[in-house]
């Protein structure tokens, strides 16, 4: 003689198996995608208190080796950091387009190429030096990942964009 299993203790078995096979996603055959876009901006010559010992650390790296008065303002200006997971065949781009207070409304774009994209990676782009002093801070921004064929995969902007 076998005991039943109470409908309540069934349902929980029958709810962890779901949620065990759904939390089992992965990317399709050939695709791409953006998993976050970190950014920070610089403002080198401003004095800077703050209590959060990771805000700190990421105005130290960022200023690491600048000696000069100089030094230290040409790393002012906008950093961003695309954490992207792919598995694609062929090469792939990371399109990073902005626009800056002072430029008007035309964006701007920077690229890196992913020779091999499988797995994931980070891209990194800066808007610092004299193009910051010229043109000011990054208003609106917008990332995407593009494959050999210009077919957009993914992206993912900022509010102000468009």
């Amino acid at each position: 003689m076998t005991a039943l299993c109470p409908p309540s203790l069934r349902r929980l078995a029958l709810g962890l198996g779901m949620l065990a096979l759904a939390s089992c996603s992965s990317l399709p055959e050939s695709s791409a995608s953006i998993a976050r876009v970190k950014y920070y901006h610089l403002v080198a010559d401003k004095p800077f208190v703050v209590n959060d010992q990771a805000i700190m650390a990421e105005r130290a790296y960022h200023l690491h080796g600048a000696i000069t008065k100089a030094e230290t303002l040409a790393r002012s200006g906008n950093y961003y950091t695309v954490f992207w997971r792919a598995r694609h065949e062929g090469k792939l781009k990371v399109v990073f387009e902005y626009r800056q207070a002072k430029a008007g409304l035309k964006p701007r774009v920077k690229e890196v190429l992913i020779e091999k994209p499988e797995g994931s990676g980070v891209a990194k782009f800066e808007v610092i030096g004299d193009e910051y002093a010229q043109d000011g801070r990054v208003t609106a921004w917008r990332v995407s990942i593009v494959d050999e064929g210009g077919q957009e995969l993914d992206f993912e902007s900022s509010y102000l964009w468009d």
